[in-house]
């Protein structure tokens, strides 16, 4: 039996605005989930729980589309941010929530990536630049590559005011590495590659003028020469990550990732994919145990009445001897075994009988930077 009080929210919640309710049911449910949303704020950034979701409901404010976006995929966008380290839509531009067809999708800034390059330590500072055809023409921008690596000089008129700043004929980046003795490297992308790569974008397919390709072209490309540029430096986990997620906005599929309804407390929308942590262990117990996994017979594995399919290629997965390389570094770290899986999920989102052949380099990068750390502490 409801307590009187509770009877008197639940009425004071039914006649609130949509926008208000919307906002309280987020602001709530984030209240509940502050221990577990600090837990994954990265050690090395001095964000706190708190902060996010103040930030979070300010950007509710400023955006009201996002009240009317599903409550899993909030807390999808909530766990990004707090697993990246940084506060969406501030006045820093680091990441941004952005509705999109009834889901809250996480998107970093140029910003966000370079915060990341640098706070990770593989950089020492990141710079982007636009460069126009009359820069060109004078003789201030200049790009070339020899047997050394790529080179470019721009001298911008920091004078002259452009009546359109979308109007450039390239963008570029300069990644400096920590070690200020070594030379930069840098990396240019002209507007065609550019625009090639926006008119693949969900967002400028559905949206158009109105997406952030026609809003903010020239951030938008500084943040797509980074990523590209990005793939010829040893980047951390943290901006792997961020450009994933990045790539799965720009395909529109970063609402299709399993759901762990045991994190976000609801029902999720019909059609979505699940996985309990259940299901999970179950898995993880079954490969290590030899057994039939879930949706087989014990006796033969052969696949159930309900799980029956036709066949398909297997996903590619990591060995179990790959994983004990990433425990072996992990060891060097202090970790442990426990500790490897729980920084596993924490950065990569995957148990570790469920690791992506794709990522394994990335994974055993991670670890082996770890214990480095470890070894020069």
């Amino acid at each position: 039996m409801s307590t009187p009080a509770a009877t008197k929210q639940a009425a004071a919640t039914t006649a609130l605005t949509p926008f208000n309710k919307a906002y309280v049911e987020v602001r709530d449910s984030i209240k509940n989930d502050l221990d577990r949303l600090q837990r994954l704020i990265p050690s090395s950034c001095e964000m706190k729980a708190d902060q996010l979701m103040m930030a979070c409901l300010n950007a509710m404010r400023k955006n009201t589309a996002l009240a009317t976006c599903s409550k899993v995929s909030w807390f999808r966008a909530i766990t990004n941010c707090a697993s990246i380290g940084q506060l969406p839509d501030t006045q820093l531009q680091h990441c941004h929530l952005i509705p999109f067809g009834g889901e809250v999708v996480w998107v970093p800034g140029y910003r966000g990536l370079i915060d990341l390059l640098v706070r990770s330590g593989v950089c020492r500072a990141v710079a982007c630049g636009a460069v126009y055809a009359d820069e060109v023409a004078e003789g201030r921008f200049k790009y070339w590559t020899d047997e050394t690596g790529r080179h470019l000089v721009h001298n911008p008129d920091i004078t002259k005011q452009r009546e359109d700043v979308n109007d450039f004929v390239g963008v570029y980046v300069i990644f400096l590495p920590r070690d200020a003795s070594q030379p930069g490297q840098s990396y240019y992308m002209t507007k065609q590659a550019i625009l090639r790569i926006r008119n693949r974008s969900a967002a400028w397919k559905r949206q158009g003028e109105n997406s952030p390709w026609g809003t903010d072209l020239v951030p938008m490309s500084f943040k797509t020469v980074t990523k590209q540029g990005g793939k010829e430096v040893r980047v951390s986990a943290d901006v792997m990550r961020a450009i994933e997620l990045d790539n799965e906005a720009e395909a529109g599929e970063q609402g299709k990732k399993p759901i762990d309804i045991e994190i976000f407390g609801e029902e999720p929308p019909a059609g979505a994919q699940l996985e309990t942590k259940t299901d999970k262990v179950a898995n993880k117990l079954a490969e290590k145990a030899g057994k039939s996994k879930p949706g087989t017979t014990e006796a033969s594995g052969a696949p159930t009445a309900e799980a029956s399919h036709t066949p398909t290629d297997p996903p590619s997965y990591a060995s179990p001897s790959d994983w004990e390389k990433c425990i072996a570094y992990g060891d060097t770290a202090g970790l442990g075994e426990s500790g490897c899986e729980d920084e596993l999920e924490k950065v990569f989102h995957h148990s570790p009988n469920e690791i992506p052949l794709e990522f394994l380099p990335q994974v055993i990068e991670h670890f082996k930077q770890m214990a480095e750390k470890a070894q020069m502490q």
